[in-house]
């Protein structure tokens, strides 16, 4: 969920990302509310964990796996919507 609210939210998603790591939950398990954490600072937020560098990088992973997901599915999207007009 992370990953998802990072691309289709952005920074919008911060405020609610920052309640979860400081709420009970997040603060129960510290890998949670490191890689949120991560999520964060990638938004340009201030994090309220300091996210490791093992744990940044645990986040960029998928993220970049989303995000070139999502440009592959936009892109198939456009060459159909341009076949479909054309036909």
């Amino acid at each position: 969920m992370t990953t998802a609210s990072v691309l289709v939210v952005g920074p919008d998603a911060v405020p609610a990302m920052r309640s979860f790591v400081t709420g009970p939950d997040g603060r129960g398990d510290l890998g949670w509310a490191e890689y949120v954490s991560a999520a964060i600072a990638y938004l340009g937020g201030g994090p309220p964990v300091a996210p490791s560098p093992e744990t940044t990088a645990s986040f960029e992973e998928p993220l970049g796996i989303a995000t070139d997901l999502r440009s592959d599915f936009q892109a198939r999207r456009r060459r159909r919507r341009t076949w479909s007009t054309w036909s």
